[in-house]
């Protein structure tokens, strides 16, 4: 019900809307004369009364804004005054007081827009209307001192932002700005990431920090894709919190290579080998595959390379000479973290001594399915394959002079996710090959989605927090922990505390590390906790999505 009662609203107010614009066809919208940056939907004019969208003008003005997608709810916090806005009703809180709402708040284009009049107004600023100008003036600070700091009475935050947007990478630094009353002593933290950061007061009521991202050697690499910013202002015994505006997007791990083939210093009697890579970025940014580049031999082909979820292949368009061959493969993720690998694989001269590596009943195979691999070459050699990482080294047997074969049953716990199947080829004088079957086994499938056994929905937890589960075997599960909780009896905070990626073992079961769930300003017994488990396969699909939120 509450969902068609908002797209009702949201149809009225593209119905209904009849924009008053200045000639370049936007509101303007000013905090003290700083103009507000709005997203998807500008603001707009219905019924005489000027909409904008819920974040930017209000936590511009120094307030902290929340929104409940379940209850449809707006709450908006500055100082001692607290406000409750729900979508479609004709009625807000403020300090629990009922207010009257000539238009109700809704949801247009994504965006939640408010009154804005009511919004201001309702936390202490004053609201000047240019309809000339279609220029919307808020003055925090009536008296026109909004813009210099607040020397006496009341402690008071205006503004706490930080310029960057985006994924912050490995070794870059960040500076956030806090403005309010002089004289204070100023601190900020990313609950999860960091412990409280003093900032330095630069010039009257401006109060400024730094905080620089961990360097990509680091032991702990930091994974946040919506860590929140804390800004705390301290003035006698007086102190007002606040949280910054838009979240902090963290990843200072690069991607990984987690497979490679042909192997390091292989030697192969195929002279168009399939090169190929699997890469792993986890919980971070995701990688850019718009920065990759293969060279071979030196020589870009990344024109011709093949990208499958996080599998990179490329096959020469032409038979490679016997001798060595040089592979270097980079790439960045999102965040801008780079990786390069090089290595080199060598083509023999004796291309007699394998003439074909062949399997068969592969696609899709289930539990109790027989995998056929039958290898023809020279006699008398010493043969194994593996298939991806999941099976590694069995024995192939010489069933009749110079032709090899194996079988292999399916077992329950095996997950095969478009594997590549390869032989290692001993003869007997030592010489070691490699060689890749053309065909993959198995299909690129989305995982199931994986259950969180510990802890248990609606639960108290207490710190630090091992979250356990089970999902298919041999499978990443990345974790995700956000939080929300109230702070000073009114505040409302909310982020992301952790990222983390682990791996179950043969029997599906996944544990996490110890996780300190209390962080600074985060603590105590009203803080809520959610719990996002997702599984993602060695292509990259990833399963849907469970959460459990516990106290």
């Amino acid at each position: 019900m509450k969902q068609g009662r908002t797209i009702i609203f949201a149809c009225l107010a593209m119905a209904l809307v009849t924009m008053s614009h200045a000639q370049n066809g936007r509101i303007l919208v000013t905090v003290n004369d700083d103009p507000v940056q709005f997203g998807a939907a500008d603001p707009m004019m219905m019924n005489g009364r000027v909409l904008v969208p819920l974040r930017g003008v209000l936590e511009k003005m120094g307030a902290f804004v929340s929104w409940e997608s379940r209850a449809q709810l707006v709450t908006a916090s500055k100082g001692d005054i607290n406000l409750e806005m729900r979508i479609g009703e004709r009625y807000a809180l403020v300090n629990q007081r009922t207010v009257p709402l000539d238009v109700p708040a809704m949801i247009y284009r994504g965006s939640t827009l408010v009154p804005l009049r009511f919004m201001s107004e309702a936390l202490g600023a004053e609201v000047q209307w240019d309809a000339r100008a279609s220029h919307v003036r808020i003055l925090t600070d009536p008296s026109g001192q909004s813009q210099e700091a607040n020397t006496g009475g009341a402690l008071n935050i205006m503004s706490f932002r930080t310029p960057h947007q985006g994924f912050v990478h490995a070794g870059q630094e960040l500076e956030f700005e806090l403005r309010g009353t002089s004289g204070g002593a100023a601190s900020f933290q990313i609950p999860g990431v960091t412990q409280e950061i003093a900032m330095r007061e630069v010039q009257p009521g401006v109060y400024t920090g730094r905080w620089k991202a961990p360097n990509a050697d680091n032991q702990n690499p930091v994974m946040v894709s919506g860590a929140s910013v804390i800004g705390r202002l301290r003035v006698g015994t007086q102190e007002r919190l606040i949280q910054a505006g838009s979240n902090v997007m963290i990843d200072t791990q690069p991607p990984r290579l987690i497979a490679q083939s042909p192997a390091p210093n292989a030697r192969l009697t195929q002279n168009q080998p399939t090169l190929s890579v699997v890469l792993d970025e986890g919980t971070g940014s995701g990688i850019a595959f718009d920065t990759l580049r293969v060279l071979l031999n030196g020589k870009d082909v990344t024109r011709e390379t093949e990208v499958t979820n996080n599998l990179v292949s490329y096959r020469p368009g032409r038979a490679l000479n016997p001798g060595r061959h040089e592979i270097e493969i980079s790439v960045r993720d999102e965040a801008g973290n780079p990786m390069t690998a090089k290595w080199a694989f060598t083509v023999a001269t004796q291309t007699d001594l394998i003439q074909s590596f062949t399997v068969s009943n592969a696609e899709n195979p289930r539990a109790g399915d027989v995998i056929r691999l039958e290898l023809r070459g020279e006699s008398k050699a010493t043969v194994t394959y593996s298939i991806g990482d999941v099976v590694k080294n069995l024995p192939m047997t010489e069933s009749q002079p110079g032709v090899y074969t194996a079988n292999y049953t399916v077992r329950n716990t095996d997950s095969f996710d478009t594997e590549i199947v390869t032989a290692r080829f001993v003869t007997q004088s030592r010489e070691v090959y490699t060689i890749d079957a053309s065909t993959k086994i198995g299909v690129a499938v989305k995982p199931t989605t994986p259950r969180i056994t510990t802890p248990q929905a609606n639960e108290d937890v207490n710190s630090p927090l091992v979250i356990e589960g089970t999902a298919e075997p041999l499978t990443d599960i990345q974790i995700k922990i956000d939080y929300e909780s109230t702070l000073l009896g009114a505040l409302r905070m909310n982020g992301t505390m952790k990222e983390l990626t682990v791996r179950t073992d043969e029997q599906g079961r996944f544990k996490t590390e110890a996780i300190p769930l209390e962080s600074g300003l985060i603590r105590g017994s009203n803080v809520r906790y959610t719990i996002t488990a997702t599984a993602v396969s060695r292509s990259g699909q990833k399963s849907d999505p469970t959460t459990v939120t516990v106290r």
